[in-house]
């Protein structure tokens, strides 16, 4: 699959630009035109394939608890107060610095835009937004307390962090007596 940089114009007249991923130009634009836009211009992105395989082959560019912890925080604090959710998701891609989850975060802007649920948009994007992640924030769109399950996920992601500290702490300890006892054995 090829991806395709776009510019169109929408119904209301508003020039709005992205990305495509399509088998061929053809495909991308017939698909555009099904959403409503008529399309200025369509190039093919090079260099695509290249750039995806080192991302995904760097591993501090993954997506840690870490990273979904503060993303929920903040977009939980930004729907409280009363900030709409793309918006929410404009300020916070500004603030992120991992390539993978800005785009990650880009395509569930854009699906939001494209009239998607946002439990729908995360859905898409498995590596980063778990099933549970997605089903509490489907429960609250549904109850309209989004805001406090998000503030909940992020208090739950950070029970887990902490857990696994402690059982990598806790651990240390008997890994090191085994280290120097095989090297004890293997000495003697």
């Amino acid at each position: 699959m090829a991806v395709f940089v776009y510019k169109a114009r929408q119904s209301d007249g508003s020039i709005v630009s992205g990305k495509i991923e399509a088998e061929s130009l053809n495909r991308a634009l017939s698909f555009l035109r099904n959403q409503g836009l008529r399309v200025l211009s369509a190039t093919e992105q090079k260099g695509v394939v290249l750039k995806g395989l080192v991302d995904t082959m760097n591993i501090f560019n993954r997506v840690g608890l870490g990273d979904r912890v503060v993303f929920s925080r903040q977009l939980s604090t930004l729907i409280n107060a009363g900030i709409p959710v793309v918006q929410c998701l404009n300020i916070l891609i500004e603030q992120i610095k991992k390539t993978m989850f800005k785009k990650v975060l880009i395509g569930v802007r854009s699906d939001i835009e494209g009239g998607e649920f946002i439990s729908s948009a995360m859905a898409k994007h498995p590596s980063v937004f778990d099933r549970l992640y997605i089903s509490m924030v489907k429960s609250g769109e549904i109850g309209g307390v989004l805001d406090e399950v998000l503030d909940r996920i992020a208090t739950y992601l950070e029970n887990i962090a902490e857990l696994r500290r402690k059982v990598i702490s806790a651990m240390i300890y008997p890994c090191m007596i085994l280290f120097v006892a095989v090297g004890v054995v293997a000495f003697l």
